[in-house]
């Protein structure tokens, strides 16, 4: 059953999540699986033949699968941090049930924890980050929590941990509010990491201003060239300036013409961003009349 939750579509009544590839189980976490994750992971592209991912407050696992899913030629190695329990537990269940448990390592740490600590540099780094930062913050239950940036992971911690384990043409993936979008591109920059991407969410063509800002971050020092620039983009499939900021819709009004009522249905442009990874029967077809015969026929 669908639900509006920040006037976006989400399965919230079953605890299971069914994508084209694996199952997601959510039941246990305090963050379900929602658009912004099935947004954020079907728009991040890892950069050319990349070895290692790593996925910062797993939750369920959702972003960590993804990218093994997208990474499976190069059989990059994923890996996915949370400092929540039951989170740990619940993607440590998804990640021993999906196609990919041999490629994905999972650790019971902050990010900051394990910037610290790791050895590793990364292609590509990847969160669904906290990002409420004005809030007087009455409800401390773990989903409050874990929805608090200046709680859990402050922008100026993700920004400079995620510069310092960077490969050199890494890049940093994350979708954020709109406000919070713009205030973590200021603190980017102080870190290095310089905006490349940026594609803004609107859930209804109408709606005046963007829901989500998904954001793509390299590192300053390896875009300073604008032909090294314009190479990568060609690489990457964007074949202008004008694909640096994109615009995308989710839900489009759609009239049935057997009962003549308007309907909220997922748009074009978002079937075809998650196509590689929603279940097919998440889209409903649209019943449409033959003019000859009457008869109904899906599309």
């Amino acid at each position: 059953m669908l639900q509006t939750l920040f006037s976006y579509p989400v399965l919230v009544k079953s605890s299971v999540f069914r994508f084209r590839h694996f199952d997601l189980a959510h039941g246990k976490c305090a963050q379900k699986m929602g658009t912004d994750s099935m947004l954020l992971g079907a728009w991040a592209q890892p950069p050319p033949d990349p070895q290692t991912v790593l996925d910062v407050g797993t939750g369920t696992g959702v972003l960590a699968l993804m990218m093994a899913q997208k990474t499976q030629h190069s059989r990059a190695a994923v890996h996915a941090i949370d400092i929540d329990a039951a989170a740990y537990q619940q993607a440590a269940d998804n990640f021993a049930a999906s196609p990919w448990p041999d490629r994905l390592l999972l650790a019971h740490t902050s990010f900051q924890d394990w910037a610290a600590a790791t050895p590793c540099k990364y292609d590509l780094i990847i969160s669904n980050p906290p990002f409420f930062l004005r809030s007087s913050k009455p409800d401390r239950s773990a989903r409050a929590a874990a929805r608090h940036a200046d709680d859990v992971l402050p922008f100026a911690q993700l920004a400079a941990g995620a510069a310092a384990l960077l490969q050199p043409s890494g890049r940093l993936c994350l979708i954020l509010p709109a406000f919070e979008g713009q205030r973590f591109v200021c603190e980017a920059v102080q870190h290095g990491l310089l905006l490349t991407r940026s594609l803004r969410v609107f859930t209804r063509a109408q709606d005046e201003e963007a829901k989500r800002h998904i954001m793509q971050f390299e590192l300053a020092e390896h875009r300073c060239s604008t032909a090294a620039r314009h190479q990568q983009e060609q690489a990457d499939g964007l074949t202008s300036s004008s694909s640096l900021i994109d615009r995308l819709v989710v839900m489009q009004k759609v009239v049935n013409p057997v009962s003549g009522r308007q309907q909220q249905l997922y748009s074009q442009q978002y079937q075809q961003l998650t196509a590689d990874f929603h279940h097919p029967s998440i889209f409903k077809p649209i019943i449409t009349i033959n003019a000859k015969d009457d008869s109904c026929q899906q599309q």
